[in-house]
């Protein structure tokens, strides 16, 4: 009889962080920051970007709807910035001549951003 197959842990905090990056609606963005505090991991926008690096092929997440605490898209290895862009975009999410979402306008949650 062979042991049965283990299957890969289940990282809890990231999936947590997956859970908060769902709820974000369309049209709107939040930050790695606010994500981490809403995961309840205060101080762990770090720990968003590797969670966001590490999203499974098969994971279906807005991911581009997180934008980094000054209102632009971060730059990843591979230049998806643009199509990040042209998705929040098309969601009605727009940008300033210097490349910025007003977070005011368009952060979720609502009252979270200064």
């Amino acid at each position: 009889m062979t042991p049965p197959r283990k299957s890969a842990p289940i990282n809890l905090a990231r999936e947590r962080i997956y859970s908060v990056i769902d709820c974000i609606p369309r049209g709107r963005v939040s930050t790695y920051g606010t994500i981490a505090n809403e995961a309840g991991r205060p101080r762990g926008a770090r720990q968003v970007a590797a969670a966001l690096r590490n999203l499974g092929p098969g994971r279906d997440l807005p991911w581009f709807r997180v934008v980094n605490a000054s209102g632009r898209i971060s730059q990843r290895p591979g230049g998806s910035e643009l199509a990040q862009r042209k998705i929040l975009e098309k969601e009605g999410v727009l940008f300033s001549p210097s490349n910025r979402i007003d977070l005011k306008r368009f952060g979720w949650p609502d009252g979270s951003f200064g």
